[in-house]
């Protein structure tokens, strides 16, 4: 309960306490000296006039918002009289740093400088997104977009920005296709022995969900949607069906149908540990040690409510691992965690992972429910 409570606290801080700022950021994209006027302000963004010397409209500023991987971000944009992007910024940014440094070498925000507010800038057909950072990406498109409505506004243009539709292509088909095979196994138990079934959907899952898709299940994907900076649906349709298809499945059936099974980072450390044929804690020992991964799963949401910024509960190693690209205490981590799955049976998974705890608190709540509500029933027939 206190948990709970200082878990409501935080989230409340960080709701009443959130400040993205705007005019701050405008010497961004022009002159710090510049004087302007506020024109127009939405949930989204605000629309600033540049002037002149003269008092005289010189061009545009928009500072408008987007959906990150990590959380919200601002993007500064600065707009001819016409309508035409002269240069770009975004001061604000919540993204893992490897992943950000990849944008910037790739020039990938020079695709944008140039292009009039009528011109389409739909991710993968009109702005190429950079491999592996495909979220930020889109967030910066979204927040560009933004900034686009006010120009359209502000011009009396009757242009509409076309609405995109779901992707839903091979990789959701593959994802989706694991996970019933997963509840199908779990949940009728058509083996006598599923462990060779197991291996199979870790398998499966090491090569597509963390290789070629590197979307395994991470804290970073629930804590986005619990402080409502979910990536876009229609772009990103495959973290919906991880994160609730995942979730999902263990409020309604009691069951965690991704640990040992789908994931693919359980599949490394099963690994690790059948070559360096370490030990295995017993079963008292490993209870006595699961608190940890309870009290970093408390720590990463104290956090992260407070700041609202989902990418400080990504500490997760399986990031660093799939992608190779991570920050120094990042290799640390990954490094001592599969050095730990050597000695000790799944060493992350049973002490460390914090998607493993929030899973166990899902399906412990869901039984919890169940008992009270069966004995609830049981009242009512006695009666």
């Amino acid at each position: 309960m206190l948990a709970l409570l200082s878990l409501g606290l935080a989230a409340l801080y960080g709701f009443t306490h959130q400040d993205l700022g705007y005019k701050e950021y405008i010497p961004q994209v022009v002159s710090a000296d510049s004087e302007y006027t506020e024109l127009m302000a939405t949930s989204q963004g605000v629309l600033y006039g540049i002037l002149d010397d003269e008092g005289q409209m010189e061009s545009y500023v928009t500072i408008s918002q987007g959906q990150g991987y990590g959380g919200p971000l601002l993007v500064a944009l600065d707009w001819s009289l016409d309508g035409i992007i002269q240069q770009i910024s975004v001061p604000i940014q919540h993204e893992d740093l490897p992943w950000w440094r990849v944008l910037e070498a790739r020039h990938f925000f020079e695709q944008y400088i140039g292009r009039g507010y009528e011109e389409p800038i739909q991710i993968h057909e009109d702005i190429d997104a950079v491999s592996g950072s495909t979220v930020s990406s889109n967030g910066v498109a979204m927040a560009v977009k933004a900034g686009r409505l006010l120009i359209v506004k502000e011009l009396g243009s009757d242009y509409k920005d076309p609405l995109p539709g779901i992707k839903f292509g091979l990789p959701e088909l593959l994802v989706c296709l694991g996970l019933v095979f997963v509840f199908w196994v779990r949940t009728f138990r058509p083996f006598k022995n599923p462990k060779y079934a197991r291996y199979l959907a870790l398998a499966y899952s090491f090569f597509i969900v963390g290789i070629w898709l590197s979307v395994p299940l991470s804290l970073n994907n629930i804590s986005s949607f619990l402080v409502g900076y979910a990536p876009s649906l229609e772009q990103f349709i495959i973290f919906y069906i991880v994160v609730w298809g995942i979730l999902g499945l263990a409020i309604l059936f009691g069951k965690n149908y991704y640990c040992y099974w789908m994931c693919p980072f359980s599949a490394v450390q099963e690994g690790l540990h059948f070559i360096g044929e370490g030990v295995s804690p017993s079963a008292n020992a490993q209870k006595r040690f699961k608190w940890v991964r309870y009290s970093l799963l408390w720590l990463a949401l104290m956090l992260v409510f407070i700041f609202r910024a989902p990418n400080i509960s990504g500490f997760e190693p399986w990031n660093l691992l799939f992608s190779l690209k991570g920050d120094f205490q990042e290799w640390i981590l990954m490094i001592a965690t599969l050095v730990g799955a050597l000695l000790f049976y799944n060493f992350w998974c049973n002490y460390l992972c914090p998607v493993g705890a929030s899973l166990d608190i899902i399906i412990k709540a869901r039984k919890w429910v169940g008992n009270k509500w069966k004995s609830l029933l049981k009242k009512k027939a006695r009666r």
